[in-house]
């Protein structure tokens, strides 16, 4: 009733206070978010910049996943905001990257070009539009963007992300894998540590058939890696490397047993060890891999996953009353 009055008496700054009272009231202690949404909408048809009108309506609908409503409300701000102001500016970036995500690339282009035509060195707006250039099929575009966008960063942790995001535009959707390469290095210049860089270019050089150079880079990835079971079956890729590609035995070996000391249940690094391995040296390994069986399941009693293991252990070893008995064990556990 009092709302209504307000709008018979025309006070606008009645109305505001009103419209927001009522918008807090809604979303703060009854939790009706829709409709509070819709609320703070309506009052910036009052107060078309109501900074916090603006505000409480965009967490509302971007935590509803409401994008029609979020558009509109984005187009709202762009049409009364002044076209040189900030708010301006990061409105349009963000719903060119809105229209990108919904499908509609032509918009969200015309979007983030109407802020480069006044900025031409926006940082964002260029990494947008390469975004956008990749999903309209234009990779060289996009990567001609991303270069300029590298080319306007000012710090290290930015710079070497957008390395990475060219170098993968480069390999994956140009082909040119000696530009990916060169992007990659500069990255590992800096940081000789970066593990998703590292990973990067061992693909690169694997797809060049730099083999040598890929199980390098693979060593390196392998040491980078904290999880055991994902360094083990690193390393177990390298010995495959060296035995198929570099005819290097000796290293596969290394690698099979640094891949053994990093998951010791692994049967398939046990299995390859086993054919690399001097005749002499297999009842060493043998004797480890069913060590190592035997102590997990001292710790884990009840994991049949573990008495699996000792099945295939045992056969390996030609131990066919172990064999059995590790089968009975699983189908108790089973």
């Amino acid at each position: 009733a009092s709302y209504q009055l307000a709008q018979r008496l025309a006070a606008p700054n009645v109305i505001v206070a009103l419209l927001r009272e009522v918008a807090t009231t809604l979303d703060e202690l009854l939790e009706r978010r829709l409709d509070a949404a819709a609320v703070w909408r309506e009052l910036l048809d009052h107060d078309p910049l109501h900074a916090e009108a603006f505000k409480n309506a965009h967490r509302l609908f971007v935590a509803e996943s409401d994008h029609v409503a979020l558009h509109e409300l984005l187009g709202h701000v762009i049409a009364h905001a002044d076209p040189d102001d900030e708010l301006a500016v990061s409105t349009l970036l963000e719903r060119g990257q809105l229209r990108a995500r919904l499908g509609w690339l032509t918009g969200a282009a015309e979007d983030v070009l109407q802020i480069l035509a006044a900025q031409p060195r926006h940082a964002d707006a260029l990494s947008a539009l390469a975004d956008i250039r990749l999903q309209q099929g234009d990779p060289h575009a996009a990567a001609d963007l991303l270069r300029q966008h590298l080319s306007v960063l000012t710090t290290p942790d930015a710079a070497r992300s957008a390395e990475k995001r060219l170098a993968v535009v480069l390999a994956d959707s140009i082909g040119d894998l000696a530009g990916a390469r060169r992007a990659l290095e500069d990255v590992l210049e800096d940081v000789p540590d970066d593990l998703i860089a590292r990973e990067r270019l061992a693909t690169v050089l694997l797809a060049q058939k730099e083999f040598a150079a890929a199980v390098g880079e693979l060593e390196q990835v392998a040491r980078l890696r904290e999880d055991r079971v994902e360094r083990a079956l690193t390393e177990k890729k390298i010995a495959s490397l060296c035995v198929s590609r570099l005819n290097d035995p000796e290293r596969a070996r290394a690698a099979l047993e640094r891949a053994r000391v990093a998951d010791p249940l692994n049967q398939e690094v046990v299995g390859e060890l086993l054919r690399l391995v001097p005749q002499a040296q297999k009842p060493s390994v043998l004797d480890r891999a069913l060590a190592d069986v035997r102590h997990a399941i001292a710790d884990n009693p009840a994991d049949a996953s573990i008495h699996a293991r000792l099945v295939v252990t045992a056969a390996l070893a030609q131990l066919p009353a172990l064999e059995s008995v590790a089968l009975g064990a699983l189908v108790v556990l089973d």
